[in-house]
């Protein structure tokens, strides 16, 4: 998908993840998730500290934003700087993008009747 920015930056997203790049970002919130049962089984989750959306957002970030047109010339320089140097609405515009994408769940097969 290429979606326009509120100044102009023209940015192409990919609009999926792959099997492997989505495992790559469960991976990153199974590792923070810390599981402890007691001598009575008694199971507790600790909460998972809300930095890693951001680390999330980053790593899916590389996996999605393939180009970026600034008037017409492709940035070729680190997309990621180049984001993060932005006006707030024109990053939040592709971080939007990327939330929409990774939001989306996997397509599950049917299963056989």
């Amino acid at each position: 998908m290429i979606i326009t920015t509120p100044s102009g930056y023209e940015v192409h997203v990919k609009d999926f993840l792959s099997f492997g790049e989505k495992r790559q970002l469960e991976k990153l919130i199974a590792s923070r998730i810390k599981v402890k049962a007691d001598a009575d089984n008694k199971v507790d989750i600790s909460p998972v500290d809300g930095s890693v959306n951001y680390e999330m957002q980053d790593m899916a970030f590389g996996f999605l934003v393939q180009k970026i047109l600034k008037e017409g010339a492709e940035i070729t320089t680190s997309l990621y700087d180049e984001i993060m140097s932005w006006h707030e609405a024109d990053g939040k515009a592709v971080f939007d993008a990327i939330n929409e994408v990774t939001a989306a769940p996997l397509v599950q097969p049917k299963k056989k009747s």
